[in-house]
């Protein structure tokens, strides 16, 4: 719920927050919008129904679906929500009260449980653990469907909203309702905490070097290529990204580069027609030895941007299992009554265009075992090695 993925920005590409104009913009000027005028004449009115019509305004500028079917109806906000979900599973609308709630979120005053939230291609919200935090030392099972935060059902909620939902102080209480595989709910009460532990850190399982990534953030890269140089020679690099949700999407493009050579293509981002590649640019990398990535269905987002990054490259071997499948860029458009709207506006494809979103990456050598035993890992790793 912290450090959700879709607030990255992808790299040499900054989206500063846009701005809409209060009055002036003309509907005329709403090029491509398809029904638009019908919604904002329904709009008319009430608070609700002016903040509507201006959130309307921002849609047919900024939004890659089209507006045909959005009416204010009875509860224009409500209605308007649904609609941005329906067609963008990450998107929202977040009142002026919603965003201010949202935004503490990520502040120091505020702590969460270690869980990162999805919404997979079925469109049901699905917590995803950070290794060894609160939740997963709790029991929380990866990939289990939300079904509500203290009390408040969230299948309708957007990902914004839930996550507003969730901020906390440290050490207030935060009650998850899951769904549990037997068709019953599992129910867990958890305590706000600060992440203070590191994002990049160095393990010996069963004495092998092994270097988990537990979140991509701007000093992973540094600790990343610190800790290369602890790698055995003729040992190959083990990478653990299981249950890595993302983070920052520069940090995880900067992490490529310290295994590729300057000009090899690291991936796009899509904006419509608009294409953005980007590519290697240090002169050398710093580890030229074997390579393997470890993957489960908790690793998403830039996790799985930097493992497509490597693959396509022939760089790395992967392990494990399917991706979550998370590949989409988001921006917080603020309107100017004190509401956003957070649409995605890219997709990131790997260097080969693949797709990522929706589909995730397929481990080249699967592990079926689940557990926290890392004999079959490193296994499989063993029999990923070059000869």
């Amino acid at each position: 719920m912290e450090a959700l993925p879709h607030r990255s920005r992808p790299p040499s590409s900054p989206t500063p927050r846009r701005r809409t104009l209060a009055g002036g913009l003309l509907l005329a000027a709403c090029a491509g919008w398809h029904g638009g005028a019908r919604a904002l004449d329904a709009a008319a009115g009430s608070a609700d129904r002016q903040a509507f019509a201006l959130a309307v305004r921002a849609l047919a500028r900024h939004a890659r679906f089209p507006l045909t079917s959005l009416t204010a109806g009875a509860d224009p906000i409500r209605n308007l929500k649904r609609y941005i979900l329906d067609h963008d599973p990450h998107g929202d609308y977040l009142t002026p009260a919603e965003l201010r709630q949202y935004r503490r979120a990520g502040r120091a005053d505020h702590a969460g449980i270690g869980v990162q939230l999805e919404r997979d291609a079925a469109g049901v919200l699905r917590v995803l653990p950070d290794p060894d935090g609160p939740a997963a030392r709790a029991g929380v099972p990866d990939g289990a469907r939300l079904l509500a935060i203290d009390g408040h059902a969230v299948q309708d909620l957007a990902l914004p909203s839930v996550a507003a939902l969730a901020a906390g102080v440290p050490g207030s209480v935060l009650r998850l309702q899951l769904a549990a595989p037997d068709g019953g709910t599992l129910e867990f009460a958890l305590p706000r905490t600060r992440a203070n532990g590191p994002s990049v850190l160095l393990q010996h399982l069963l004495g092998r070097a092994v270097i988990r990534i537990t979140a991509f953030t701007p000093d992973t890269r540094e600790t990343l290529e610190y800790l290369l140089h602890a790698i055995p020679a003729g040992q190959p690099c083990i990478l653990d990204l299981r249950g890595c949700a993302g983070g920052d999407l520069h940090a995880a493009i900067d992490c490529a580069m310290l295994f590729l050579v300057r000009g090899t293509p690291l991936g796009s981002l899509q904006r419509g027609r608009q294409v953005q590649a980007w590519h290697c640019t240090r002169r050398a990398p710093p580890f030229g030895g074997a390579l393997v990535l470890w993957q489960d269905e908790g690793t998403a987002s830039a996790a799985e941007v930097l493992i497509a990054a490597l693959v396509d490259n022939a760089r790395a071997i992967t392990v494990g299992r399917r991706s979550f499948g998370k590949g989409s860029v988001q921006e917080l458009i603020a309107l100017a009554d004190g509401a956003a709207l957070i649409l995605s506006t890219a997709e990131v494809r790997s260097p080969l265009g693949r797709a990522i979103d929706g589909q995730g990456l397929e481990a080249q050598r699967s592990v079926v075992a689940r557990g926290d035993d890392p004999a079959p890992w490193l296994a499989r790793s063993e029999e990923a090695r070059p000869p």
